[in-house]
């Protein structure tokens, strides 16, 4: 999610007792080592890119590997858990969502992952000054890219800055104890949005077992209450194979309309505007990406480029065949916004004759997400056919199960909904105090020993 934090700091404002410091005094920055294209493998130690930075955090979705004994050769390059890393190559600052110094966390543990080329590492070498946590708010905010972007070399699309100039960067001083406690207050908040992810996997992840005891393995409960197959219960043949006797096969178009997204302009996405869902707010697991948000500053597109909370979408694009998210189901999030828009990568399911989560389900099982797939057309950007979703058949129980399932999962979606927002809550908190707590306008009390 992307918050205005360009606030400014100037060192007429910042308190008496801070000042500023050229970053490279207390900090370095690795450049990342240039792999071979003949290097790369299917599996083994993940190479982080460019693209592997979603700010605020370092992702493995689209990864290249390299082997365990190139990275032995390569160890200066390995990267630990926190480590700060930034782009040095990306847009202009007219292109926000690609400009060039996006900062990320590596936050994946007991993963090793190697730094690419274009990709710098920033560390503090004297911690008796800097606090290294604090050094990652500092330059994660977006007057730090303005600044960047500002000094890069090359074009508007292929945007430059090197190692030295980001040395060059003049950031607030305060105290160490000071900053030390700013840092504190901040992760504070990222922890609980971490956590409230994490949360919020896990209850997927119960939905998603019930789902597939009762409709994949057909041990759904029956009129005694034991499992359905193990009891021995009735099976009938079908297009899809045997099922429960009295079920039947059904098109999605029998249940719902869809309706495609908006082919938008990249001069237009933003930090303020209305949202947008893309590509990059599903995740291959089904979870809705909140920090890959973009918005939209422009209102050419239409009403039925929108969705609501509780919506389904689906992906049907995948720019690079590797991502894996092609047929993959999210379920529209409140993003505390009268309108949603979705982008052409996306389709949304309306007018539902189902439940939403039975079908948003049914969709995330890995038979029901291959299928798809195996529809899709396309090098190196594979696309599903326009009769691919309205023509997909699947298994539909009686209603009267499908209501049943529906009252179980629905309290624990209702309890996603809930962290989410206060997920969203704290992340604009911490957008909100982020550049206060960086200027000094707002003071955190310290604790003396």
């Amino acid at each position: 999610m992307s918050f205005d934090d360009s606030v400014i700091y100037s060192t007429q404002y910042l308190p008496n007792d801070w000042g500023n410091i050229e970053l490279g005094e207390i900090a370095d920055v690795l450049s990342g080592f240039a792999f071979k294209s003949n290097y790369f493998v299917d599996q083994g130690i993940p190479v982080i890119k460019i693209k592997n930075i979603e700010p605020p955090y370092v992702t493995l979705d689209d990864v290249q590997y390299v082997s365990k004994e190139i990275a032995e050769q390569q160890k200066k390059y390995l990267l630990k858990y926190n480590d700060i890393l930034i782009s040095l190559t990306g847009s202009n600052i007219t292109q926000l969502a690609s400009v060039v110094g996006k900062v990320g966390r590596v936050r994946i543990k007991n993963q090793p992952m190697l730094l690419n080329q274009r990709v710098g590492k920033v560390y503090v070498t004297d911690p008796e000054k800097y606090d290294e946590q604090f050094l990652y708010y500092v330059i994660s905010r977006n007057e730090v890219k303005y600044q960047l972007a500002s000094m890069a070399g090359g074009s508007a699309n292929q945007a430059n800055i090197s190692p030295k100039q980001i040395k060059q960067l003049q950031i607030p001083f305060p105290p160490l104890i000071e900053q030390k406690t700013i840092a504190q207050l901040l992760a504070a908040l990222d922890d609980k949005i971490e956590l409230n992810n994490v949360i919020n996997k896990n209850l997927e992840e119960i939905g998603q077992a019930l789902f597939k005891r009762w409709f994949v393995d057909f041990e759904f409960p029956n009129e005694n209450g034991e499992p359905y197959k193990s009891s021995g219960g009735e099976f009938e043949e079908s297009e899809l194979g045997l099922i429960p006797k009295g079920w039947r096969v059904q098109s999605l178009q029998r249940i719902c309309e869809f309706r495609k997204g908006f082919s938008y302009k990249g001069k237009y996405l933003s930090e303020f505007g209305t949202p947008m869902i893309n590509l990059g707010n599903v995740s291959p697991d089904g979870s809705f990406k909140f920090d890959s948000v973009k918005y939209y500053s422009d209102n050419s597109f239409k009403e039925h480029h929108t969705v609501k909370p509780g919506d389904i979408v689906i992906a049907n694009t995948d720019i690079t065949q590797k991502r894996d998210v092609i047929g993959t189901p999210v379920i529209v999030p409140n993003l505390n916004s009268e309108k949603i828009i979705i982008s052409h990568h996306i389709t949304a399911l309306k007018n539902l004759k189902l439940p939403g989560l039975f079908v948003y389900h049914l969709l995330k099982t890995d038979s029901c997400k291959n299928r798809l797939k195996s529809f899709a057309t396309g090098t190196t950007v594979l696309a599903l056919p326009k009769d691919a979703l309205p023509n997909f058949t699947f298994v539909c129980p009686n209603y009267e199960l499908i209501m049943n399932f529906n009252k179980i999962v629905t309290p624990i979606f209702q309890q996603i909904g809930d962290l989410n927002r206060e997920s969203i809550l704290l992340m604009k908190i911490r957008g909100t105090l982020l550049p206060k707590l960086m200027s000094g306008e707002i003071r955190v009390p310290i604790e003396q020993s």
